[in-house]
């Protein structure tokens, strides 16, 4: 339920994402790496949003996005093998 607060629990969070992106991964498992969680489990859904930013199209590749992409290879790893669910790559 919502509090009016900015916070809802993981399962309406977690319905939510699910409905939008239309991906079937386990999101509240991925939550803790996606958005701030209270004291409580409930999810603050505006923390979803903080690390976006509005800007002009990429015409090339930027390099931090390559390196941030090397970081998090083994989180996106997973989460690929989770899409994939017939292993083809496609």
């Amino acid at each position: 339920m919502c509090d009016f607060a900015g916070r809802i629990s993981t399962s309406q969070w977690a319905l939510a994402v699910e409905s939008v992106l239309h991906l079937h991964l386990p999101w509240r498992t991925l939550r803790s790496r996606l958005v701030r969680v209270t004291a409580e489990g409930s999810v603050e859904y505006f923390s979803s949003f903080e690390d976006l930013q509005i800007e002009q199209p990429m015409k090339e590749v930027q390099p931090n996005l390559i390196e941030t992409m090397y970081r998090h290879r083994a989180d996106l790893e997973i989460i690929f093998g989770m899409i994939d669910k017939d292993h083809s790559g496609k």
